[in-house]
């Protein structure tokens, strides 16, 4: 079962789709996976017992070292909002571990009103350019082709 989800994941990464695992217990996640995940956010983990501080441990040995935090302690400080973070640049190499606050998502699973479509349209700079209806590229191409035919004649005269 392992092997078909990690030749599944293996596939749709390399479709350039991204895949979320959120988990409670990084130890959910098989480290044949992990090892594919190009972006990692770890919030706070809690070690309680014995177990929790060795998952503590092999969680904070799986980012990128840090000259900068001492990961596997810092794993059970950090606050509400608080994560450490690390992702692939453009190259493929992974960016230095980065601690860092989170802000909450600023956006809601509804409809817009139809006030609060004006407010945003009449900000963007946008919708002078494409809240002009044209009927079709031919009006467009043709006007153009009238405007360089005139612009011939004036020269030719």
């Amino acid at each position: 079962m392992l092997q078909q989800l990690e030749t599944i994941i293996k596939l749709i990464l390399s479709k350039g789709i991204g895949i979320f695992f959120c988990t409670q217990n990084p130890q959910d996640i098989p480290a044949s996976i992990l090892s594919q995940i190009g972006l990692n956010v770890q919030h706070i983990l809690r070690a309680f017992t014995a177990t929790d501080r060795k998952t503590t441990k092999q969680a904070a040995e799986n980012f990128p070292e840090s000259d900068f935090y001492q990961t596997d302690e810092l794993l059970t400080q950090m606050g509400i909002g608080e994560a450490f973070i690390t992702l692939l640049n453009e190259k493929g190499i992974p960016t230095p571990l980065i601690h860092t606050m989170l802000c909450a998502p600023k956006s809601r699973m509804d409809v817009l009103t139809d006030e609060e479509i004006d407010a945003v349209t009449k900000k963007s700079k946008l919708v002078a350019k494409y809240n002009q209806i044209v009927d079709s590229a031919y009006e467009i191409l043709t006007a153009k082709l009238e405007a360089a035919q005139a612009k011939s004649e004036e020269e030719a005269e």
